[in-house]
């Protein structure tokens, strides 16, 4: 299993223009996020999101083989994490299949991120 954890910033000026490429001072967090791989041969690649009260709030299951939703608690979210998905694949050097879990886990409420 891999882990990585990145602790989270506080935007203090111009959150959204950031985006659009606009200067903006922001200050780290100690509250972040936690995601989890575990690689499993498989022809699925399974997300789980787990929320600051340990509260399951997003799943999806995609096909290893080419990312195509399987199954999914919100499509529009699913849709979105599948585009980075594919995006990071695309340039990816290591080319084998990505199959498996993955696992996230907020350690701040889910309102005080960016997420659609």
């Amino acid at each position: 299993m891999k882990t990585f954890h990145a602790n989270g910033k506080l935007l203090i000026t111009g959150e959204y223009l950031v985006l659009n490429g606009a200067v903006s001072l922001a200050v780290p967090t100690k509250k972040g996020q936690s995601l989890m791989y575990n690689y499993k041969d498989e022809n699925t690649l399974t997300w789980e999101s787990i929320d600051v009260n340990g509260n399951k709030w997003f799943e999806a299951a995609f096909s290893a083989a080419d990312f195509d939703i399987i199954e999914t608690s919100n499509y529009i979210k699913a849709e979105f994490l599948q585009k980075l998905i594919k995006n990071a694949a695309a340039i990816s050097e290591n080319k084998s299949s990505l199959s498996g879990h993955i696992k996230t886990i907020l350690e701040f409420p889910r309102n005080w991120g960016f997420w659609l």
